[in-house]
């Protein structure tokens, strides 16, 4: 039984999406029609490729990355939304840390080949990519920050394990949410969101644009909600976008944005609450993604969630064509 990997043709895009669903590190961001999305809404010069490691006509796992031009050279850069990490069929059970060869040589096989598509890469692996193995152990540069994933079984199970402290806060915080797509509100998310945002090459308003994009794409397949946070006067404290993801039963917290002088810290326990109560079991689970200091880290860990790794891998070919030749 022979195992090759290669480029997927458009006409393979259902045994693709096939592979997404039943994936256990999968979600929307793998899926050909979000993929196909991220091509049509950049301006820039690019190749967007899928590739496969199967057997006997198997999918055994994959990888979707894009690739732009930048200064005559191809290099891939963290996704400006979600992951761009490996998948792999259910058959290979990588969830499962004692069966983790399988998973380390599908991983490992994809990776050779990306390696012969640009000059520098950057992954962004989703939570589930725990062993990262095939990166560090062939020269990849690893770094890690974490995420934090709240079960979402029903609001009475989600309160029930939140801190004391944070109960009081929630229940004295007179806020509210509602879901807002005026265009004045998705202008204005998109513009701040951009801000000093990956890649550093694009300029702000013109990350702004593609960010407008995407969002009113997800806007008309249901696929997000733009959620704004108002205090009891009405006065706006912060505009989240969430991303629906079916593939996985995941909702993505993706960025909060502040609208006033408040702290993220103080409004960020509501917050989430609220969100709860308006999503309601509608999802398995929320993931309330990276924190940008220790204070919010942990109100996320008060309320209840589980913190979680997640590794970036970058590798620069150049360094390790001259690694192998030493």
């Amino acid at each position: 039984m022979e195992t090759i990997t290669r480029k997927i043709l458009m006409e393979e895009f259902t045994a693709w999406d096939k592979l997404v669903m039943s994936s256990p590190q999968a979600s929307i961001f793998h899926t050909s029609a979000w993929n196909q999305m991220l091509y049509e809404t950049t301006p820039e010069k690019r190749e967007w490729v899928q590739l496969v490691c199967e057997r006997d006509g198997v999918f055994l796992g994959g990888i979707a990355l894009h690739t732009p031009y930048i200064k005559s050279k191809r290099q891939t850069s963290i996704p400006i939304l979600g992951y761009n990490g490996p998948i792999l069929s259910a058959d290979i059970n990588y969830q499962e840390p004692y069966k983790t060869v399988p998973g380390y040589e599908v991983i490992l096989e994809l990776l050779k080949n990306i390696q012969s598509l640009t000059n520098q890469i950057i992954i962004q692996n989703q939570p589930e990519i725990w062993d990262v193995r095939a990166y560090a152990y062939n020269g990849w540069k690893i770094n890690t920050n974490y995420t934090h994933i709240l079960p979402c079984s029903s609001s009475d199970t989600i309160w029930e394990k939140i801190d004391t402290t944070l109960k009081e806060k929630i229940l004295t915080d007179q806020y509210s949410i509602k879901t807002d797509f005026r265009d004045s509100q998705i202008q204005k998310f998109s513009l701040y969101a951009s801000q000093n945002s990956a890649p550093a090459h694009i300029p702000q308003a013109l990350k702004a644009e593609i960010l407008k994009k995407r969002i009113y794409w997800m806007k008309e397949k249901g696929l997000c909600q733009l959620v704004t946070l108002s205090d009891h006067n009405g006065n706006e404290l912060a505009i989240t976008l969430f991303i629906l993801s079916k593939e996985n039963q995941t909702i993505y917290m993706w960025k909060t944005i502040p609208l006033t002088r408040a702290l993220e810290s103080d409004i960020l326990p509501s917050l989430i609450w609220q969100s709860c109560l308006f999503f309601e079991s509608t999802f398995q689970r929320m993931d309330l993604g990276m924190s940008t200091n220790m204070a919010i880290s942990n109100i996320k860990d008060q309320i209840g969630s589980n913190l979680i790794p997640i590794h970036t891998a970058k590798c620069q070919i150049d360094f390790l064509h001259n690694l192998h030749k030493g």
